[in-house]
């Protein structure tokens, strides 16, 4: 009877061990299971999850492109080891209508993301100016210029009412760099 117990007992452990971890993605694309005990200001530091009393492991923020949660919540870290504002129930859905609205000198950039989100499979995507709103988009993405090479792209979302996605790349090298590197950092929110 009491090894009935044990063996049950080690069942259950195991089984809610399994499913009650989190979930880091490096930017070089690995996965690592894991149970993260604290974020600081330049680093993570979480346990292995097949050894939860064992030492602290640490990563630097610069490594981790996105922490998933067990609880089903997100985050995203940017190249400035800051952490990107997200909506963690928000999905991108394929199948939504996006309008894209570019102000006045990020046309281009507007054109370039139009064709790349139609590449990786969205089948509603409109290139529209800023400002002219469409009432049947369910997602808005608007582009700003701020500065002489930064780009700011944010998405709202018309089912929330909310902006769920805010960030500002520098356009250093090209515009294409740009729109390739918000679509990476959008894709985790993909459907």
């Amino acid at each position: 009877m009491r090894r009935t117990f044990l063996f049950f007992a080690t069942l259950c452990v195991s089984v809610a061990s399994t499913f009650a971890q989190d979930v880091i993605t490096l930017k070089n694309g690995e996965d690592i299971q894991v149970l993260v005990q604290e974020i600081g200001a330049v680093d993570v530091k979480y346990k292995k999850i097949d050894n939860p009393n064992g030492p602290n492991y640490t990563l630097k923020k610069s490594e981790i492109l996105i922490i998933r949660y067990a609880s089903g919540s997100k985050d995203i870290f940017s190249e400035g080891e800051k952490t990107v504002s997200t909506n963690t129930n928000f999905i991108l859905k394929k199948s939504s209508k996006v309008v894209i609205e570019p102000y006045v000198f990020t046309k281009k950039a507007g054109r370039l993301l139009e064709k790349k989100m139609k590449k990786i499979g969205f089948c509603c995507v409109y290139n529209k100016g800023y400002g002219i709103n469409d009432p049947t988009a369910n997602i808005r993405i608007v582009i700003y210029l701020n500065g002489a090479k930064t780009f700011r792209f944010c998405i709202s979302d018309k089912t929330s009412d909310s902006e769920v996605f805010d960030k500002t790349y520098e356009n250093w090298i090209s515009l294409s760099n740009v729109v390739n590197n918000f679509i990476k950092d959008i894709t985790p929110f993909v459907e």
